[in-house]
């Protein structure tokens, strides 16, 4: 995973947000993505995540170029991304720091669970 902050704010800037690519990552992607959606949904934390946020291969700026995906496939990875983790939050709130503990506690049973095969 490549996990970093976009710009400061609006849009994209204002959620979390997975990165997809193209095949041959773009099954495994949308496939964890599912899986973080549901995890996030039913911990009932402070900050959500709806795969609606994800950037989609070819929208935007997330075209082909070397990047940390590219190196991903390269490398022969199973799943890799880009994931945004806004500065600030959503609605004005700002995330805490348990709330981000927490977030980063199911994105790592998520992938867990992606790796010994869950929602397949």
């Amino acid at each position: 995973m490549d996990l970093h902050c976009p710009g400061k704010y609006g849009g994209i800037h204002d959620y979390m947000s997975l990165i997809e690519g193209g095949e041959p990552m773009a099954t495994a992607q949308q496939r964890y993505s599912d899986m973080l959606e549901k995890n996030v949904g039913s911990a009932a934390g402070e900050i959500a995540y709806s795969r609606a946020h994800n950037v989609r291969f070819m929208t935007e700026w997330n075209r082909p170029a070397p990047n940390s995906l590219s190196f991903f496939v390269n490398k022969g990875a199973e799943l890799g991304f880009t994931f945004e983790i806004p500065y600030c939050g959503e609605n004005a709130e700002p995330y805490s720091k348990d709330g981000l503990r927490q977030f980063g506690a199911i994105m790592a049973k998520t992938l867990d669970e992606f790796h010994r095969g869950g929602e397949r």
